[in-house]
């Protein structure tokens, strides 16, 4: 029998005061799909730009960019044509103006005077519109070299469109020429400031560094001095190194790279790039935590981590180790964790974990372990093996990513390492779900070793795999889908594209070189706190080689979903950044899970000319290496920096508060009050629940259905339920309907397979 572990309460453990990061100037690039490809136009210049302190976030949706979306930024770039929009919409073409005349700054690039041919206010704004264009190789001729845009700038020499344009010459200053043709002005438009250049057809002209240049003088002159002036202070200097034998050159550089020092805390969140309007926030640091490979948060918003110093090569075949599991807590309300609660310790190799009534559920290979906590004192009491079969020859390829699914079961992530059921056979790479007393269902198969896990209001599921593929759509669970299509996997990689977009210069990947190669997590947007265009659109993939934190958009794609790039929710050039979970917490900041580790990547090539004298592996198939670090770990928390964040407590709530935090528009605390209500069998809160699938809103009567159907309850109300027209709605009945010939009667009689949402 394993010991009770005893509690250890550590408060004021020291951690660096860290003061505000350095200003950058904030730039939201208005791109789209067109033919001028603006998103791999941006990639190519995304990191310079991040490096000199700008940071650029993409969007594509006119109707994303509104008053409220601009106000967090200091100047809107765009290089589009729009080709769906012959008049710009009212609504963007105003909050467009109002940016404008009020102070921030617009660069205009190339084919953005060739959008919304019908609207001569953007004529007038930007100074011209595309009439016609031929094309060749050829250099601007300067035509105001003292003006502080031209002041030493070079120039460049490229082929290019040879613009001609209709031109609109109020409050504009020419600064160059192409010929007799204007090429690039500036002009003022109330308290803002427009730059316009013709330049940028393709990457014959984007790759020039004078193009590049001239961008970076165009922002600075439209965002004013005093914001240029923080930028330009702003570049930060590499973090020295040292030159140590294992530290791979996977890039084939001349020069060998350097062992980074570890940051400290005030270096790595000065290198954090969050969003526009947000700021990192360090919530705990070495020594508080170290090495943090999963976390949680119970009914009172508190953060439960997984600190795993024996991650990747210390197994022990007996489950007994140096990991733990830690409760970390912000009792002044100040934004950083000031007690430390040791829940339980002794643990080898746990890759997951999920709060749950009266304790936690941890999946460490080869089981799933119920840890409880039987008279509330935040100790374990006991420990009970629910499930085993989980592989674990290689500790990068297990269990991971537990979640309460919509059907009211666990659901998780499983890599290449692979369950292995009773019978003898197995699964592995995709998802599966589990109820008590059975063996874990499969439900997806993926390609490659899976750590991320994505659902959604709507019941969408989505997950993340390494090698290229971090976002896949589940459509029909493999389970049902077996009897009618054996081999079909239930599952498909849905990602448009699979480059990243690192702040490095250089980052160390062993494979897929510059693309997804380590995906972890795959949580989505939720809560008042993020833009409300995002709603549950956008998801958070971590990406630790690049050191960044991806934001992957999802979108209708016939009767599934697809996710594109849009770039990036944080980076970093901190090459100790580390990210392995990202997700909205209870409080509405999205947290991160940052591992704090210099050599990131389980398996590598051993040959000499990526720079290893030698390769041998450790017990948990990860290749031995002296620089792995055993004592850092941070935890980080992004926030709106104008908002609040309260958070309910659910610990001991009547069925009442429940029943109300089925209506929090954070779906954190949705699912909270819906698993407390399941597993407390609170089969008074039926009658609510009826009201709110009635009356609520559609995210809360989704959640009620959810809830009715985890207490046995939701059959005789299956009529009443179809008659609401909203998807979220239906998709959460469709999955949650019981197999009975009432059921079949209502779903029949309801019109739901005539639906105009494809999707359902």
């Amino acid at each position: 029998m394993i010991p009770v572990l005893t509690l250890f309460l550590i408060p004021g453990l020291p951690q660096s005061i860290v003061a505000e990061s350095p200003s950058r100037v904030d730039v939201l690039f208005l791109g789209d799909r067109g033919h001028h490809r603006p998103a791999d136009r941006l990639a190519s210049v995304w990191g310079a730009f991040a490096r000199e302190g700008v940071a650029i976030e993409w969007e594509e949706d006119l109707a994303s960019v509104t008053s409220a979306r601009l106000a967090d930024f200091d100047c809107l770039m765009v290089y589009a044509n729009q080709p769906n929009h012959a008049k710009a919409p009212t609504v963007f073409m105003d909050a467009v103006l109002e940016f404008v005349q009020s102070g921030g700054g617009l660069v205009a690039v190339h084919c953005a005077s060739g959008c919304f041919g019908e609207s001569d206010e953007w004529l007038e704004l930007i100074g011209a519109r595309f009439l016609s264009h031929e094309a060749e190789i050829f250099s601007q001729q300067i035509a105001e070299p003292t003006h502080p845009v031209m002041d030493g700038w070079k120039g460049f020499e490229s082929w290019d469109e040879t613009y001609v344009q209709k031109h609109h010459d109020e409050n504009r200053t020419i600064l160059t020429f192409r010929g007799e043709e204007p090429w690039t002005w500036i002009r003022s438009e109330g308290r803002g400031k427009v730059f316009y250049t013709a330049s940028g057809h393709d990457e014959r002209t984007w790759e020039q560094p004078g193009f590049f240049d001239l961008l970076l003088r165009g922002i600075d002159w439209v965002v004013g001095p005093e914001t240029a002036a923080k930028r330009e202070a702003f570049p930060l200097p590499p973090l020295p190194g040292t030159v140590e034998d294992m530290v791979p050159n996977y890039e084939g550089l001349d020069e060998r790279p350097l062992f980074q020092r570890p940051s400290t805390h005030q270096e790595a969140q000065d290198r954090l790039q969050p969003p526009a309007g947000f700021a990192a926030r360090l919530f705990a640091a070495e020594p508080m935590v170290v090495n943090p490979i999963a976390m949680t948060w119970d009914e009172k918003g508190r953060l439960w981590v997984l600190e795993s110093p024996d991650y990747p090569n210390e197994v022990n075949e007996k489950g007994e180790g140096n990991d733990r599991i830690t409760i970390l807590e912000d009792k002044d309300g100040d934004g950083r964790a000031d007690t430390r609660l040791v829940f339980a310790d002794g643990l080898n190799l746990p890759t997951g974990l999920l709060k749950v009534e009266g304790g936690v559920w941890v999946v460490q290979a080869p089981d799933l372990v119920f840890f409880r906590d039987e008279n509330g004192d935040d100790r374990v009491d006991s420990r009970e093996v629910l499930l085993s079969g989980f592989g674990r020859f290689d500790t990068h390829a297990g269990p991971s990513s537990l979640e309460w699914g919509p059907d009211n079961s666990l659901w998780g992530a499983v890599g290449y390492s692979s369950f292995r059921r009773s019978d003898g056979s197995s699964f592995g790479s995709g998802l599966w779900r589990w109820t008590a007393g059975n063996e874990p269902t499969f439900l997806a198969q993926f390609t490659n070793n899976t750590w991320g896990l994505g659902l959604r209001t709507d019941g969408e599921i989505f997950g993340s795999t390494a090698n290229g593929e971090p976002s896949f759509f589940m459509g029909v669970p493999f389970d049902l889908l077996k009897t009618t299509k054996a081999n079909s996997p239930g599952a498909a990689p849905v990602l448009d594209q699979k480059s990243i977009h690192p702040a490095l210069t250089h980052i160390r990947q062993g494979d897929y070189l510059g693309r997804w190669t380590a995906a972890a997590g795959h949580q989505f947007s939720t809560g008042p706190n993020l833009p409300a265009e995002w709603g549950e659109r956008m998801a958070f993939v971590c990406e630790p080689t690049g050191h960044l934190v991806g934001r992957l958009e999802t979108y209708p794609s016939g009767s599934g979903y697809r996710t594109r790039d849009a770039f990036n929710f944080v980076t970093s050039t901190d090459e100790w950044f580390c990210p392995v979970q990202a997700g909205v917490g209870p409080d509405g900041a999205v947290w991160i899970a940052d591992f704090a580790q210099f050599i990131i990547l389980h398996n590598l090539p051993g040959n000499p000319e990526r720079g290893l004298p030698r390769i041998e592996y450790g017990d948990g198939n990860a290749h031995l290496n002296p620089n792995r670090d055993k004592t850092h770990g941070r935890i980080w928390r992004i926030v709106k920096t104008d908002a609040d964040y309260p958070s309910p407590n659910l610990a001991n709530a009547s069925v009442s508060l429940l029943i109300e935090a089925l209506e929090h528009p954070n779906r954190f605390w949705r699912v909270q009050a819906r698993r407390i209500l399941v597993q407390r069998r609170e089969e008074s809160a039926i009658p609510a629940l009826r009201e709110l699938v009635l009356q609520g809103s559609p995210l809360s009567a989704a959640a009620a259905v959810r809830t009715l159907a985890g207490l046995n309850a939701f059959g005789e109300q299956a009529k009443e339920i179809f008659a609401r027209p909203e998807p979220v709605v239906v998709k959460a009945a469709l999955q949650s309907l019981p197999a009975t010939p009432l059921s079949s009667q209502a779903l029949s009689a309801s019109g739901t397979f005539d639906h105009v949402d494809p999707s359902i």
